[in-house]
């Protein structure tokens, strides 16, 4: 009979694709996974793999590069988080489809943070989505989620590594994934194909980047000689006002003297002066006209298409270097400069979830200690940054292989550098 594991994803952003690789060398022994509690990312990989769904999920990080991942990232600037999220969680949410977490085939937990009440919440019930989304919304990173009066944030807040909602299901081995460990990384036997993906992932960064950035520098141009000429009909058409506003002082100036010199025959003269103000009237609106028509022509031409077709693509780009990370670091310099961010280099997203990782980093410490899982599974806490989903295979293969040496020892008896009994 084989053997019942209570699976606990701990969070940690790009490197929670680790748990795929987890999860697949958990079940090539024969154990059997009889319940999940996650956090964040482990709340996400673990919902798939509880719906049945995470050969789905696998494909789908395989697949993504770096540009896919900067096309879910939908910046927000007026809601409480730098990302929305919507982009993200809809792809997500179309491939499981609109389930309920009581209708899971295994049970599962995601774990979120209430702050209103300051309390953590499990999710063991309602819609998956939802769990998902409140258990990995990052505070100032991610949009909070509100329902029925709450404001739900990152269970990371106040349980990084649930095991406590996992003790319930009375497995035979509580295994617990712990994605912050400051453990070295692993030298994986073909790490040298994992380093060329790496380089030329970074290539194809670079290559594009740059890229954007010309077609930014051109539209701008174009923009630019667009406004030159607008401003210099404007100043035509003003000067045509201003001739034609001289132009009817003078027949004023004129008017005044006859008036003058004809006193006596004023009230016979009453007709011609009112005739006189109408054709007077009349110049004034044909010269506004003019204005008004000059004006359309030269802005008639400044469309969208036109002037920025790109203008999302690029505003994409500025806005993902400037909060995601200012490392100018060329994809053929030392390996060791690529994954060591000065603070100085760090950009506004960057500093954020740094932040967010050693808070969650020692509070996972502090659960692991109060309710020590049979076996603690350790993802060295340096190997990506947080938004290098376009990492996930690098990420999948050192799940798998870390996953093999702690299961290794632990099925001898004894822990290992990557496995803590």
């Amino acid at each position: 009979m084989s053997k019942t594991v209570a699976l606990v994803l701990g969070s940690g952003g790009a490197r929670g694709m680790a748990h795929i690789g987890v999860i697949q060398e958990i079940e090539s022994r024969g154990y059997k996974v009889v319940s999940v509690s996650g956090c964040s990312i482990g709340a996400v990989v673990g919902a798939f793999y509880s719906a049945n769904k995470l050969d789905a999920f696998y494909e789908w990080a395989k697949s993504l590069n770096y540009l896919n991942v900067l096309r879910l990232v939908d910046f927000s600037f007026i809601s409480n988080g730098a990302i929305r999220g919507d982009k993200l969680f809809s792809v997500l949410s179309d491939m499981l489809g609109d389930i309920q977490i009581e209708d899971l085939e295994i049970p599962y937990t995601a774990v979120a943070t209430d702050l209103i009440s300051s309390k953590e919440v499990w999710f063991q019930r309602g819609s998956l989505e939802q769990a998902m989304r409140a258990s990995g919304a990052i505070p100032g990173l991610i949009q909070p989620v509100e329902h029925e009066g709450r404001l739900y944030v990152d269970g990371g807040v106040l349980n990084p590594l649930p095991i406590a909602a996992s003790v319930s299901a009375h497995a035979d081995y509580i295994i617990a994934v712990d994605l912050s460990a400051d453990v070295p990384k692993p030298k994986i036997k073909d790490i040298k194909q994992f380093a060329d993906e790496v380089e030329a992932q970074a290539k194809e960064k670079a290559d594009f980047d740059r890229a954007a950035m010309s077609e930014a520098e051109h539209q701008e141009q174009a923009q630019n000689h667009l406004a030159s000429e607008s401003n210099e009909a404007t100043e035509e058409s003003a000067a045509d006002v201003d001739s034609s506003t001289d132009v009817n002082a003078k027949t004023d100036s004129t008017k005044t003297g006859a008036e003058a010199s004809t006193n006596a025959q004023m009230n016979t003269d009453a007709d011609t002066d009112s005739e006189k103000e109408s054709a007077n009237n009349s110049s004034n609106d044909g010269a506004v006209a003019e204005f008004k028509g000059k004006i359309t022509s030269k802005l008639k031409h400044i469309t969208p298409d036109a002037v920025a077709p790109n203008l999302w693509l690029n505003s994409m780009v500025n806005k993902a270097s400037d909060w995601f990370s200012q490392d100018e670091t060329e994809s053929g310099e030392d390996a060791q400069a690529k994954t060591e961010i000065s603070g100085s280099k760090l950009g506004k997203i960057g500093i954020l979830y740094q932040m967010f990782d050693v808070m969650q980093t020692s509070l996972s410490q502090y659960k692991i200690a109060g309710y020590p899982p049979d076996l603690l599974v350790k993802i060295p806490k340096d190997c990506v940054e947080m938004y290098e989903f376009y990492r996930a295979n690098e990420m999948i293969e050192m799940g798998r292989y870390i996953a093999k040496e702690a299961l290794d020892a632990f099925e001898q008896g004894h822990s290992s550098v990557y496995g803590q009994r």
